[in-house]
């Protein structure tokens, strides 16, 4: 493998990216390239290495993450919300996962060690739950009816397959849709426990 890139999204910059970008310089395995879109006004203070993408206006996630994952994509990318923080072995456990087109979910924790979420689990309505929430419970099944957003690896084929986000959703909702459309086109979503996030869920 060509190896995996990485993508943040951020609005309010300052400590939360700062934070997150700690995180990825400290992994075991590097990511190929790393890009920011910033989808506010807010200044930013970057290693020169780590590339910076400013959205025209102010906006949400979705058509934030949209110009990100536009400007990548030869690769697979890794989404991470700001209010994350990869633990050190995160990358390497990914690429070792990363095997065949689809969709990886990471093992994502609250500050505490519970977990946030392993993606979520779906209803006959639409209705999802994040699996395992306030649990230590990392075994879980393997394939998951839908992604987090906070943090989520795909490969090329998925982006170039299904697409991007839906603009329209602007922020919560975003992931559901693209996890649907994704598992509807043969896409697998696929959980990763070993790789690893911290997530300080709501800060971002």
């Amino acid at each position: 493998m060509a190896g995996i890139d990485a993508l943040i999204v951020t609005h309010r910059g300052g400590a939360l990216l700062e934070h997150c970008l700690r995180a990825l310089a400290a992994q075991h395995t590097a990511p190929r390239r790393t890009v920011v879109v910033v989808s506010s006004d807010v200044q930013v203070d970057v290693p020169p290495d780590i590339e910076v993408l400013r959205t025209p206006v102010p906006s949400d996630f979705a058509p934030s993450a949209n110009m990100g994952l536009s400007a990548l994509g030869d690769r697979p990318v890794v989404l991470l919300n700001d209010d994350t923080a990869p633990h050190p072995d995160f990358m390497t456990e990914l690429e070792a996962a990363v095997d065949t087109p689809g969709i990886y979910q990471p093992r994502i924790l609250l500050p505490d060690g519970r977990i946030d979420n392993t993606g979520h689990w779906l209803f006959w309505d639409g209705f999802n739950v994040a699996r395992g929430r306030g649990t230590h419970t990392a075994d879980l099944p393997e394939r998951t009816g839908a992604f987090s957003g906070a943090a989520v690896c795909f490969t090329p084929e998925v982006l170039a397959t299904v697409g991007l986000f839906d603009a329209a959703f602007g922020a919560y909702g975003e992931d559901l849709d693209l996890s649907l459309r994704a598992v509807r086109m043969g896409f697998p979503i696929r959980y990763v426990p070993k790789a690893i996030v911290t997530h300080e869920l709501g800060a971002t």
